[in-house]
């Protein structure tokens, strides 16, 4: 298979490819059938984004990278762009389960941040539209709460991946963790509760020296996001109103290493590999 788009990095023979707004159906229905079907249980995981008929259309906000080997699709990287805070998330990072284990995520998601999330002022800076970022985030699994399953893998493995990438934990105005949980993406699915809500990239901007980020940054994002997943009727639902009590402005959110939520799992790094690294 081949792509219209653009950014080829080849790692350890897999081609990294920033498919851009090109969007083939070819590599995206090889994505979502061979990598995130066996990646996310259902609720966490949408209907095919590029098919017009799904509810949400998230239209050219869309950025995904593919991981080619042997013209093969065996892994993948997918996030959305909420314009108003300025914030990537990243929805869904997959690699084939008879391919895991060979640094492609942790490939997937270098790629990314060479090709999206670099500073305006940097001598290379990424696609354009994404200048200007503040923040990147990421839903994970709260292995204290999520067990693991033999399809979907560990929790506590993706923890130390994210862990070994930097990730930090956005927490609430209480100074706890942000009770997270994720929205519907779909009619017949329900919310997934119990999951960190992480940064993976935070903008020199966006941070101040007491390492924390404007809470009405996120604000904004879970707004965009909760209205663009399940309508704007959602932000008066008791249950999102209590996550944006969370995040009321004004203030300031503190962020924290992922690992320091979840029994100190990223020092037990050594005791089984990361299931998407």
């Amino acid at each position: 298979m081949t792509s219209q788009g653009s950014g080829r990095q080849n790692v350890g023979g897999v081609h990294i490819i920033d498919l851009g707004h090109a969007q083939d159906p070819r590599l995206l229905n090889s994505l979502y059938d061979d990598v995130l079907m066996p990646s996310f249980p259902p609720d966490e995981l949408s209907l095919p984004w590029w098919d017009r008929a799904a509810p949400t259309d998230y239209g050219d906000t869309m950025a995904t990278l593919v991981a080619l080997g042997e013209n093969e699709v065996v892994g993948g990287l997918v996030a959305w762009w909420f314009e108003k805070a300025r914030t990537q998330l990243v929805g869904y990072l997959g690699v084939r389960p008879d391919h895991r284990g060979r640094g492609i995520g942790t490939a997937l998601i270098d790629a990314a941040r060479e090709h999206w999330w670099r500073e305006a002022g940097d001598s290379q800076p990424g696609r354009y539209e994404f200048l200007g970022c503040r923040l990147v985030v990421a839903e994970i699994e709260d292995p204290r709460h999520h067990g693991d399953h033999p399809d979907y893998g560990s929790p506590e493995a993706r923890v130390r991946f994210y862990s070994r990438l930097g990730a930090e934990v956005l927490h609430g105005r209480d100074g706890n963790p942000l009770r997270y949980f994720q929205p519907r993406v779909r009619d017949d699915t329900q919310r997934v509760p119990n999951l960190f809500l992480a940064t993976l990239h935070v903008s020199p901007e966006a941070l101040d020296d007491a390492h924390t980020v404007d809470a009405e940054l996120l604000a904004t994002f879970l707004r965009e996001y909760f209205a663009a997943e399940e309508g704007s009727q959602s932000l008066d639902d008791s249950e999102v109103q209590g996550l944006l009590d969370q995040v009321s402005a004004p203030g300031r959110l503190a962020l924290r290493p992922i690992g320091e939520h979840a029994g100190d799992i990223a020092d037990r790094a050594g005791a089984r590999a990361g299931s998407e690294s």
